[in-house]
């Protein structure tokens, strides 16, 4: 995390908040976590020479343009050399071939940079790609230029300065709108006003407010004043969520008449991945979608960050366009222009749901944040339905089938992990039958070995099968991505399967006071 004070004209920070600038890192679940673990320690025993030091902290002190800069680092090994040290990047692909490098490079050699500020001595910087589906190990050299480097230093120290004094600037301006922004509407209508002065108390104190209210009163425009106006006074974010497109709709009204194009609070909406995405087969495998390519680097030199900012209010539909125009993905510009913004629109799923929430904002601490739960009796239904896993026997019956009719390994392989999950369903069904004399469904808590294990293989088939899909032209009937009834949204059935499964070994493992698993013949 970047702390510039301008005070003390002190800077800390890291070599990823350099390449990585504003982007959240992505979070990842147990099961992959493992996989990386497993290969990195393969690749220590099997490869690594004499000498080798694994996860290396670095750190440095040094004079920028009037600042102390405090500048720390992890390198993934080290490989001492008579002429100096070779610094390893270690990255985990699930394709066979290294991914795109610019940003690993830029990576590794301010790496090597950081060693030899810190008083190590430097013969090059190397990436290794792990594959994650077959443990090859590509390397790729780097030569270490300590000039080159010390330019690529200064401009992103240079931009990392840039974007602070644009944000504090920022965060005055939005303060001194916060002190002019008026109610939206003429005047409170019978009944606003102590809406209006309770949300007021709630969100100065941090307390929660449960609002019930008759239809027609203004529930919406007299939630949102209120938070709006502290979210701008103390340069933090608002989040408006609900379940319901329409509300979303009325929220976005709301705030274009406090936000004005041009002021410095601005608001975004953000839409599922799968209703901005402009391609018709599923091109979220990000390695393979050419709108993730380069994404970074390409949205910082494009302006439209910048541009978004002075819309006002970003509506998902002028986002989406705009972000087309310029190549890039509609869902990711929307995540970074969100990091930013004075209010959030959003359905429940990007506060409330642990496999899609921002956690950009709520893994770190959210005490600032404010919340506007709209509709919010219809959370509960949600929640549940968030926190829940279900597997069909029937419907993995059915896939075994499917795969076991084709021949590429990846449909084997998967035909066997399911095969594994359904027989496993249906041993416990038949024992709860058998020794249980209430009808089903019977409470029993699940097999968590069985489904610890199952999660790491689970997720070495999704890498498998995502790269062996994106390679099929065309596809199998049975796997053809489908749009789903009853929301539209494209869906591969076989790679929907998995992560249903992988979802199940997640929460098999959460508190049985607080979780059931429940069992019935289907």
């Amino acid at each position: 995390m970047i702390s510039l004070d301008e005070r003390t004209r002190t800077l800390r920070l890291s070599v990823d908040d350099l390449v990585d600038g504003t982007s959240a890192p992505r979070a990842r679940g147990g099961g992959r976590e493992r996989l990386e673990e497993d290969a990195r320690a393969r690749y220590v025993a099997g490869e690594a020479p004499a000498g080798y030091r694994e996860n290396v902290a670095l750190s440095a002190g040094f004079d920028w343009r009037g600042y102390r800069v405090t500048l720390s680092g992890r390198a993934d090994g080290l490989q001492e050399r008579e002429r100096g040290s070779v610094v390893e990047l270690l990255r985990f692909a699930p394709t066979e071939s290294p991914q795109s490098v610019e940003g690993a490079i830029e990576r590794v050699g301010l790496l090597c940079l950081l060693l030899l500020r810190s008083g190590g001595r430097v013969l090059k910087g190397s990436i290794v790609d792990i594959s994650l589906i077959d443990e090859r190990a590509h390397r790729l050299d780097v030569a270490f230029s300590e000039e080159a480097y010390e330019r690529v230093l200064d401009a992103r120290l240079e931009r990392i300065e840039r974007v602070w004094l644009r944000e504090r600037r920022g965060a005055r301006g939005k303060a001194l709108q916060a002190e002019r922004l008026a109610f939206p509407f003429a005047e409170p209508r019978p009944g606003q006003d102590a809406m209006l002065r309770d949300v007021a108390g709630a969100a100065a104190s941090g307390l929660i407010l449960l609002c019930a209210a008759p239809t027609g009163i203004g529930k919406t425009a007299a939630a949102i004043h209120p938070m709006l106006k502290r979210a701008l006074a103390e340069d933090t974010t608002l989040f408006f969520v609900t379940a319901r497109i329409s509300q979303q709709e009325l929220a976005l009204d709301t705030l274009r008449r406090q936000l004005p194009p041009g002021d410095p609070g601005f608001a975004v909406q953000i839409s599922a991945r799968d209703r901005v995405c402009p391609r018709e087969s599923l091109g979220c495998v990000e390695r393979g979608c050419p709108l993730m390519t380069r994404f970074t680097e390409r949205l910082a030199t494009s302006g439209l960050i910048d541009e978004l900012m002075q819309l006002g209010v970003v509506d998902s539909a002028e986002l989406t366009a705009r972000a087309l125009k310029a190549e890039l993905c509609p869902f990711e510009v929307s995540l970074e222009l969100s990091l930013g913004a004075a209010a959030v629109v959003a359905d429940f799923n990007y506060v409330f749901d642990p496999n899609a929430y921002l956690r950009r904002f709520f893994d770190e601490d959210p005490g600032q944040l404010l919340l506007i739960i709209d509709e919010a009796h219809e959370l509960p239904e949600r929640a549940r339905a968030s926190y829940s896993a279900e597997l069909s026997r029937t419907e993995l019956a059915r896939l075994i089938r499917d795969c076991e009719e084709q021949t590429q390994p990846a449909y084997l392989e998967v035909a066997d992990l399911l095969r594994d999950v359904h027989d496993h369903c249906e041993r416990q069904v038949r024992t709860l039958s058998e020794e249980r004399a209430t009808p089903a469904p019977w409470v029993e808590e699940p097999d968590r070995s069985f489904w610890e294990e199952m999660e790491v293989r689970v997720e070495t088939c999704v890498l498998r099968y995502s790269l062996s899909a994106a390679r099929e032209q065309p596809r199998p009937a049975p796997f053809a991505p489908r749009r789903e009834p009853a929301n539209g949204l494209l869906r591969d059935p076989l790679l929907s399967c998995l992560y249903g499964v992988r979802d199940y070994c997640r929460a098999s493992q959460r508190n049985p006071e607080l979780f059931a698993a429940l069992w019935s013949e289907d």
